[in-house]
């Protein structure tokens, strides 16, 4: 979730905004103030700073960065 707050800029992530389903599963609910084009990071998920990003996560987002570009290109 923090990376995901980081990515898409998530201006205003509240506790209330990250849900345990009954399975286990965290769901986060946003509200769409994300992406904006100024760097307005907030976000309670702040306990997560400083540590590193897991490797999965940083080869999931060099996939995903990936196909974006040769979307681009095509």
């Amino acid at each position: 979730m923090a990376l995901f707050d980081l990515i898409a800029n998530n201006t205003d992530r509240k506790a209330g905004h990250c849900l345990r389903g009954e399975d286990g599963h965290i769901w986060g609910i946003d509200h769409g103030l994300t992406f904006h084009a100024q760097p307005k990071l907030r976000t309670v998920i702040w306990d997560f700073g400083g540590e590193p990003i897991p490797k999965e996560l940083l080869r999931d987002l060099a996939a995903y960065l990936q196909g974006v570009r040769s979307a681009a290109r095509a």
